[in-house]
């Protein structure tokens, strides 16, 4: 499918993280260092149940 890449989520500056995705060799993730952070946090905050949406390794890609 095809997957439309904004400027804030990934671009063709060398710095950030390779898309591992085949044809986006030329593009980079990137995020701010604390962003990770709050995006589990707010789910704590948000459900009880936070877990199965950051620990649940059958659903779940990390990519380094």
């Amino acid at each position: 499918p095809s997957i439309t890449c904004p400027k804030y989520l990934c671009c063709t500056d060398r710095w950030g993280t390779p898309v591992p995705r085949p044809g986006y060799e030329d593009k980079v993730f990137y995020v701010w260092f604390d962003a990770p952070i709050g995006y589990i946090s707010i789910t704590a905050n948000y459900t009880e149940e936070w877990e199965q949406w950051w620990c649940n390794p059958d659903q779940v890609e990390l990519v380094q």
